[in-house]
């Protein structure tokens, strides 16, 4: 599995917009080894407009390993949901950070390690790495663009660096994956 690409950068923050990534998110994500970062050091922000929430399993993490055909290793896990302060906001926006529990942190440790077994073993493949948002709910009618800014924490003592700059998520999505994500986030209970 090869370093993040700059595309695999755009699918971890919901961005196609390669221009909406910050040098500083760059070079953060360049040094992001998915296969080598202990899951319980993988961490990301996002920030959103004030009357969109997310809640656990509304971000999802993805790793997988393919020949071609089928995966042969594919895990998704479901990442726990936690408002944050300290970054530097749009006004009318809040920040959630993202990151795995314990139980889902072995899961994806044991995706991990079986990929390297693959590659150790000389099975040749393509490696995959994303995050997605698939959920969340709002207090207000839904916006016609979602603004989103996101960050990468690179490590578990370090700070939150800027990934992407605020930008529409609905622009980096195609027709039918924006009325998708539409659909999932509906009004909050």
């Amino acid at each position: 599995m090869r370093v993040p690409s700059i595309a695999t950068v755009a699918a971890i923050t919901l961005l196609s917009a390669c221009d909406a990534v910050t040098a500083p998110g760059l070079l953060a994500a360049a040094a992001l080894d998915p296969l080598e970062t202990p899951p319980q050091q993988l961490a990301l922000a996002v920030s959103l407009p004030e009357s969109v929430r997310l809640r656990d399993g509304d971000a999802i993490l993805h790793l997988s390993y393919s020949d071609g055909t089928d995966p042969m290793v594919s895990e998704t896990v479901p990442l726990t949901i936690t408002p944050i302060t300290g970054l530097e906001l749009a006004s009318g926006d809040h920040a959630y950070r993202a990151a795995l529990v314990a139980d889902d942190a072995r899961r994806f440790a044991a995706a991990q390690r079986a990929i390297k077994e693959l590659r150790s073993d000389g099975v040749e493949g393509t490696g995959s790495f994303g995050l997605s948002v698939v959920g969340g709910c709002t207090t207000a009618p839904l916006p016609d663009a979602l603004p989103v800014a996101t960050w990468l924490q690179p490590g578990p003592e370090a700070a939150f660096v800027p990934l992407t700059r605020r930008a529409n998520a609905y622009d980096g999505l195609g027709p039918d994956e924006a009325a998708t994500l539409r659909a999932a986030i509906g009004p909050c209970p």
